[in-house]
């Protein structure tokens, strides 16, 4: 009798021991995947960064066509021409 409950006892921990290496091997998947999840949202902040600057870029051009449009409308003298 008692060498059944060791054996149970020692099936039982086998049983633990392989589940527990399986939770270690998944939990290093997960952070390596974390991991690389973080570095593909550091790139993309830093593109995103660099729209942000160009469509500041566009938008001041925008403004100074405008502008140059609407001294033209106006009859102003919208400054020497580059011809």
């Amino acid at each position: 009798m008692v060498d059944m409950d060791q054996a149970g006892i020692s099936t039982r921990l086998d049983a633990q021991q392989r589940l527990l290496r399986a939770i270690a091997r998944t939990q290093s998947d997960h952070t390596r995947q974390l991991r690389e999840q973080g570095e593909l949202l550091r790139q993309q902040d830093e593109r995103l960064d660099q729209v942000q600057a160009g469509t500041g870029r566009v938008e001041v051009g925008v403004q100074a066509v405008l502008s140059l449009l609407g001294a033209a409308g106006s009859g102003a003298d919208p400054g020497p021409s580059e011809s």
